[in-house]
């Protein structure tokens, strides 16, 4: 059933794939907190969402303008900071709306009077149409665009002008149009001052020059995510494609569930201890979506001078599946005094497998039980390890190895 959209998810997925944070604060150590209170969860589950709906739908152009653009990232990570102490609805609000405003002037919390804010008989109107999520590759059909449109083409599109209500959290909604009927000719004093405040949040890539960590290990030395508020700035962008991206958000059952993940993300990005916690974190986060499209790669790219955010390494067999059983399906020369084809995968460092493959299947995205394993057979079932790390691994023989795995290639074909 979903596949006349796959290319949709696979266009949504990569952008959630390269989007894996690059930055971080100057000091050298990971920041983490116990918790988030109510209050803050609240006020940072707000903030995710007026994000959301001012980035992608209001159709300022200044906002993105190519020499001097909002780095969306820093904005957020700023914000963070402002809001997530906010004790009162009011004190919240007065602060959202000083961050808010010079992005969408118009941003209001009280009810507008209707009569006075719909704009139906102009003849140019300004919105955004959104194909994919703005990033263009090769020229293909995914497209994020402000457009402009007359009145005759207006039967499918916001009303000009119109101040439309958005649901934050509670009974706190914004208000603010999805269509406006003039343009942005210049960035305005406030958006400028934004821009500035905004920069200086410092990213540093890692904590060792490039000369060191070329030729030392790289899983110690790099820096990114180390402050929390860059981790829950990045939580709130990924979860922020789905909420507005994902082609079957509702028939996923997300529409009743993904402000809940929005909290648990949340809670967890802050309480980790490395980035190899935090990227189980986003993964936990996108297992809710059910779609196998979804990986979240490992690796940053930083202008072509580093790939490598966390060293994975992989031991050198190849398994695979049947009826709930992880068996040898490739066995190096090396090995086969030990191994065979057809062997069964019995525990990983004295773990059971059914423990492991349990505490891991929250760990993928698929839509289907064959493609969770097979997600978790290419990567996550012993990814993870150090390359100083033990890997051990127990199986058990069984009798007539390849009449067992001809028998298991047969029932999987």
């Amino acid at each position: 059933m979903k596949a006349k959209y796959t290319i949709i998810g696979l266009f949504v997925i990569f952008l959630i794939s390269i989007s894996f944070n690059l930055y971080s604060k100057t000091k050298n150590e990971w920041k983490k907190i116990d918790n988030l209170s109510n209050q803050e969860l609240r006020n940072i589950g707000s903030l995710a969402k007026l994000y959301g709906y001012s980035r992608y739908f209001y159709p300022n152009q200044q906002v993105l303008n190519e020499i001097d653009y909002i780095d969306w990232y820093r904005f957020l990570v700023f914000a963070s900071n402002k809001v997530i102490d906010s004790e009162t609805e009011t004190e919240f609000r007065n602060k959202i709306l000083k961050l808010f405003t010079p992005i969408v002037p118009e941003l209001s919390f009280d009810t507008p009077d209707d009569s006075k804010s719909v704009s139906a008989n102009v003849n140019e109107s300004y919105a955004w149409e959104h194909y994919g999520i703005g990033i263009r590759l090769y020229n293909n059909i995914f497209h994020s665009d402000i457009i402009s449109y007359n009145a005759k083409q207006r039967i499918s599109l916001p009303t000009p002008d119109s101040m439309y209500s958005l649901p934050l959290n509670g009974n706190m909604n914004a208000y603010m149009p999805l269509s406006i009927s003039y343009q942005h000719s210049q960035p305005s004093d406030k958006l400028n001052q934004l821009k500035k405040d905004i920069k200086k949040i410092k990213f540093k890539l890692a904590t060792e020059s490039f000369l060191k960590l070329a030729f030392g290990k790289p899983e110690k030395r790099f820096a990114f995510l180390q402050d929390y508020h860059f981790r829950m700035a990045d939580i709130i962008v990924r979860w922020n494609i789905i909420r507005h991206f994902y082609p079957y958000f509702e028939e996923d059952g997300l529409n009743i569930k993904w402000d809940d993940v929005l909290k648990t993300s949340l809670i967890n990005a802050v309480k980790c201890k490395d980035q190899f916690e935090y990227y189980d974190v986003v993964n936990n986060m996108l297992s809710y979506v059910h779609d196998s499209h979804i990986s979240v790669n490992k690796g940053g790219y930083v202008g072509g001078i580093a790939a490598m955010v966390l060293q994975y390494y992989f031991p050198d067999i190849k398994l695979d599946w049947c009826e709930d059983k992880i068996y040898l399906r490739e066995v190096p020369d090396t090995l086969t005094d030990k191994l065979s084809i057809g062997d069964v995968l019995v525990s990983v460092n004295d773990i059971p497998i059914d423990k492991l493959i349990e505490k891991k299947w929250d760990l993928v995205s698929a839509s289907t039980k064959q493609g969770k394993y097979e997600a978790l057979l290419r990567e996550r079932l012993l990814g993870g390890f150090t390359k100083d790390s033990l890997l051990r691994l127990e199986f058990k023989k069984i009798n007539n190895a390849n009449q067992q795995l001809k028998s298991l290639a047969n029932s999987v074909s």
